[in-house]
């Protein structure tokens, strides 16, 4: 009986321990995703025509 209870706290643990991690990747996941968004509507305006030049003095005035 003892046995089977320290199993299932251990197992318990792990499994709090396996949460806590896939939290901890999803919030590294979403960070480089908004670092990326900023990347990604330059392209499209560049695509859509906007002159580079035009990007490059909007990204050093307002980017990071």
């Amino acid at each position: 009986m003892t046995t089977q209870i320290t199993r299932l706290a251990k197992d318990q643990t792990q499994s709090n321990l396996d949460v806590a991690g896939c939290a901890a990747h999803e919030r590294r996941t979403v960070a480089q995703r908004l670092g990326e968004s900023g990347k990604i509507g330059y392209a499209i305006l560049w695509l859509l025509g906007v002159p580079l030049p035009l990007l490059i003095i909007v990204y050093l005035i307002w980017g990071r």
